[in-house]
């Protein structure tokens, strides 16, 4: 079981995981490093007494630069919980209350973890679930239809193909307006007709309510990027829950131990808490409690507010709304740092990571080849070098767009994508599998549509 609790052994890359908060690197690092230092210098003295030119400074800078990043990843080895939030609360604090034998005090702080996590994941489905409704329920009932892109072509308008807007006329830049505005200078318009059938002719003549559109095709990419790179990281914080219980044992271990004499610290407390065994019922129990509704929220949201931004059709709007959906993600920090217990916060925070021990052999660092090698300083290409966490959100950023021009908007025989044809719902009372899963369950219609696109008038 010590393999488990981070006593393993010293060679290589394979050592106790680092003390959180500790700054540097951890003491049996910094020996290392020494080490391999004072084994330089040996070997660039022997190298001189033999007659042999010693290395130059920039061999030596490599060198160093290697050990730097050898062990900045051997820090990194870890596999941890989200410290600042009820997610990682809801993982660790039933662990430690396990651990002690289900002391009472920790017993209720476990409880109060659970009872936290359900408070957030209600608030955020809420929130979200709202959200949604507003876009598919309520803006129905106003008349409006998906903005897709009317208005996003703005050269050679209203002469060129794609300039036609939602009302059937010809979009220019000084008749553009936000669907509100558009909408109510509709209704004056066909107000004034209502009263005034006689003069009909005559008002559509000089009465002209504009058009609806966007204002900005790249303030749309940028802000729906941006809220995507914003919200990748929660996606990958779920990955990291389930990295870790898949890699730590599926055994009882405890998670509260002793301190090796040289590994504490003269501010330490007696005791550590290590990640550890996980029973595995308990690691179902986190899969199905905490790993789903993280990932679930996460999915809902980003549709949600993607779908939100580009419903947006002014430049201003579409940055204040891009930043502020960012909160929806952030009420289980808001909770957890608001509602949770001093005592709780500092648990949290004294966690150690769950050691990854690499497979195969490890090469011990006693040489400057070894350094070199086990760092990769000497490649130009290596697993580093490829942007991982660029090409999944590049990757994320695709599919939401694709998503939501392939549910509401289909291309015109001008080459501009325009809002399907709109169907007022049965009912303003939305079901959750509906908002959640809008294709698998579609909200009931009525058959005949209220706006269709018309033709150029």
């Amino acid at each position: 079981m010590a393999g488990y609790m981070g006593a393993h052994h010293h060679d290589g890359l394979v050592s106790r995981p680092p003390r959180e908060g500790s700054s540097g690197l951890a003491g049996e690092q910094r020996a290392l490093v020494r080490g391999a230092l004072e084994d330089m210098e040996e070997n660039e003295r022997e190298d001189t007494a033999d007659g042999d030119q010693p290395k130059s400074e920039h061999h030596r800078e490599r060198v160093l630069a290697a050990m730097l990043h050898v062990f900045i990843v051997k820090e990194a080895a870890t596999c941890n919980v989200e410290k600042d939030s009820v997610y990682g609360a809801a993982v660790v604090m039933p662990q430690l209350a396990r651990s002690a034998g289900w002391a009472p005090k920790l017993c209720v702080l476990a409880m109060r973890s659970y009872l936290f996590l359900i408070l957030n994941c209600f608030l955020q489905w809420f929130m979200v679930y709202s959200l949604v409704k507003e876009e598919i329920v309520m803006d129905k009932y106003s008349g409006q239809m998906y903005l897709c892109n009317f208005g996003a072509k703005k050269s050679g308008c209203p002469e060129a193909d794609g300039c036609l807007g939602p009302g059937g006329t010809r979009i220019t830049p000084s008749r553009m307006y936000s669907y509100e505005q558009w909408n109510i200078q509709n209704f004056v318009k066909n107000s004034l007709v209502a009263l005034f059938p006689e003069k009909a002719a005559e008002i559509n003549d000089k009465v002209d309510p504009g058009e609806y559109g966007l204002e900005s095709m790249v303030c749309r990419l940028s802000c729906t990027f941006l809220f995507i790179v914003a919200v990748t990281q929660e996606f990958q914080k779920a990955l990291e829950l389930l990295r870790l219980l898949y890699v730590c044992p599926a055994i009882p271990d405890s998670w509260i131990t002793e301190f090796e004499e040289d590994e504490a610290g003269d501010d330490d407390p007696p005791v550590k808490l290590q990640i550890a065994g996980m029973p595995r019922m308990w690691k179902i129990i986190n899969v199905m409690v905490v790993f789903i509704p993280q990932l679930c929220l996460w999915q809902f949201t980003c549709r949600a507010g993607m779908t939100f931004l580009l419903e947006t059709s002014s430049i201003q709007d579409t940055i204040v709304n891009s930043t502020a959906l960012t909160f929806v993600l952030n009420i289980d920090e808001l909770l957890f740092e608001t509602l949770s217990t001093t005592y709780s916060k500092q648990m949290l925070e004294m966690v150690r990571g769950f050691p990854i021990v690499p497979k195969g052999p490890v090469e011990e660092l006693t040489s400057d080849h070894a350094i070199l090698k086990q760092s990769g300083m000497e490649r130009w290409w290596s697993r580093t070098s490829v942007p991982q966490t660029a090409l999944i959100t590049g990757f994320w950023w695709l599919y939401f767009l694709w998503a939501y021009y392939s549910n509401h908007c289909h291309l015109s025989d001008d080459g501009v994508y325009i809002s399907n044809p709109m169907h007022l719902p049965v009912s303003t009372v939305l079901g959750h599998l509906s908002a959640f899963l809008p294709q698998h369950f579609p909200v009931p219609q009525v058959s005949s549509p209220y706006w269709t696109m018309p033709k150029e008038h």
